[in-house]
């Protein structure tokens, strides 16, 4: 799971510096449950902000940008690269999926 935050009016990505986002992870079945908890994630290449490995479930995210707070979900599907974008200031959230894919989300 990948998230990138882009401007609304360019769909470039906004400057991350010193942007922190939370996340937690909800996955599994029945009663096999996992719950991960992401704490102060920073921007990686290319803007994109990592949540790791290929944990298939259910992702609340919290984002401060500039005195605002942004709170979404998003899923990530099992054997592919998940990709999020989350444009600001409208709050839209965009999931795209590449199934069996390896690597990084590709830039806007």
């Amino acid at each position: 799971m990948q998230l990138q935050v882009v401007l609304d009016a360019t769909n470039l990505s906004v400057n991350t510096n010193g942007t922190a986002v939370n996340a937690v992870l909800s996955s599994g079945c029945n009663s096999d449950r996992e719950t991960i908890y992401y704490y102060d994630i920073k921007a990686g290449p290319g803007g994109w902000f990592d949540f790791g490995g290929a944990d298939a479930g259910f992702y609340n995210f919290s984002l401060a940008y500039q005195g605002d707070l942004y709170l979404f979900k998003a899923l990530s599907h099992p054997a592919a690269v998940t990709c999020v974008t989350l444009s600001l200031p409208s709050g839209l959230v965009v999931t795209s999926s590449y199934e069996f894919a390896t690597g990084r989300c590709p830039d806007p």
